[in-house]
């Protein structure tokens, strides 16, 4: 009987041809992560932001982006708002030992000082978020991006008093956002552009509609063989990869997250 590798594929699904007509990025790269939604965002991350600084492929593994790391990118075509992006293999079951799909195992950073009305909010609010008072840092539990600068939109504007209320604003924001792709990119370069007013990480006049983050062709299959990597510059530029290239930036509220 003839044998052949398994592989699992970011929707969960076993894949036991390795002909190359399918063995892509996806399939091919060894990320032995527990939770496949977790596994899905950190292959968009690395498209979006290149390969995080810390990196751990295995189960209950990570990926780290650093403020240097993310310095000088671009989201929607617009500076970063945020300093630091973590996430985590986290599988976590509920009383059922059932999976809980909707576990926000991303977390995200932004420099911000709060006033005590907003910190009121973070304590209702503190399976979501958290603040540093020392470093004046809100970080934020969710797990996509867009789905994190709507929950940092809906703490600093909107006057939520529970969880339940804070979910269902969430839930009609995201609906109402989301119709369309072209929708979809001016709603949330706008409410980028808001959110700028208060955290002031850029200027909010500054055209940036022709720039893109530098990412690297094949960047994904030079990690395929690292169970652990602490990466640097010169990783970037190895020889083994391909030509340079630049990669539009695109939501990621559109990953399918239905699946384990």
């Amino acid at each position: 009987m003839e044998i052949s590798p398994v592989f699992w594929d970011t929707q969960g699904d076993i894949k036991y041809n390795i002909n190359k007509s399918f063995f892509n990025y996806e399939t091919s790269m060894n990320i032995n992560w527990n939770n496949k939604i977790a596994r899905k965002v950190l292959i968009n991350l690395i498209q979006l932001f290149n390969i995080p600084e810390m990196l751990y492929l295995e189960p209950n593994g990570l990926g780290i982006w650093t403020k240097k790391k993310l310095d000088g990118l671009l989201y929607y075509k617009k500076p970063l708002l945020f300093n630091e992006i973590n996430i985590r293999d986290y599988y976590v079951l509920d009383t059922n030992k059932q999976f809980i799909r909707e576990y926000p195992f991303l977390n995200i950073n932004y420099d911000y000082k709060i006033d005590s009305s907003i910190l009121k909010r973070i304590y209702i609010l503190s399976d979501y978020f958290s603040y540093d008072s020392f470093r004046n840092i809100i970080s934020i539990k969710s797990r996509t991006i867009d789905e994190n600068i709507l929950m940092l939109d809906i703490l600093l504007h909107s006057p939520i008093n529970s969880v339940k209320g804070f979910k269902k604003t969430l839930e009609n924001k995201i609906k109402k956002i989301n119709k369309s792709g072209i929708i979809l990119e001016k709603n949330i370069k706008d409410i980028i552009v808001n959110l700028n007013n208060k955290l002031l990480k850029f200027t909010n006049n500054k055209v940036m509609d022709d720039e893109t983050n530098f990412v690297k062709k094949g960047v994904m299959n030079d990690i395929t063989d690292k169970k652990y990597a602490l990466i640097d510059d010169q990783t970037l530029i190895s020889s083994n990869l391909s030509k340079d290239v630049t990669s539009d930036i695109s939501s990621d509220i559109d990953i399918d997250l239905s699946s384990e």
